[in-house]
């Protein structure tokens, strides 16, 4: 988010870190089970969230690189998203449904039930909704809540 860093991520467990104004190599972070399918930036910059085909999603300190915690998925996860304020992530892939976690912990909040597999997913700039594109239909969800349906 501060434009001073980019990550970028092939097939195996290796994420690369670059400085983007000097192009320096930075120290790499290797995330256990490999296959990393999405990674994102939290909105304070303090940690990276990479998630993958073994369907979890690991969360780092950015400046460390040291692992903070887990966050578990029922399928691959391939979207990931942090709310505006950082305070919540939400997590989706090929699975049918998408997972709302508290993202200073890693723990589940609540899950929404979706229809198809999940193609995208955007916080609002205020946080209070969540937009879940999926293989069939988009829908606009509360990422406060349980919810099944479209608003």
């Amino acid at each position: 988010p501060d434009g001073k860093q980019f990550a970028f991520a092939g097939t195996d467990s290796k994420i690369d870190l670059i400085d983007s104004v000097s192009g320096t190599s930075l120290p790499s972070i290797d995330r256990p089970g490999g296959g990393v399918l999405a990674l994102i930036y939290s909105p304070d910059n303090t940690q990276i969230a990479i998630g993958g085909i073994d369907k979890k999603v690991n969360i780092y300190d950015r400046m460390t690189r040291s692992f903070l915690h887990q966050v578990s998925y029922q399928g691959k996860v391939q979207y990931l998203a942090y709310s505006p304020d950082g305070s919540q992530m939400a997590v989706g892939g090929e699975h049918n449904e998408v997972t709302v976690c508290d993202s200073p912990t890693g723990a589940t909040l609540h899950k929404i039930a979706i229809d198809g597999s999940v193609r995208g997913l955007a916080y609002s700039s205020e946080g209070k909704k969540l937009t879940v594109g999926t293989s069939t239909k988009m829908m606009v969800c509360s990422p406060r809540r349980s919810y099944d349906g479209i608003f």
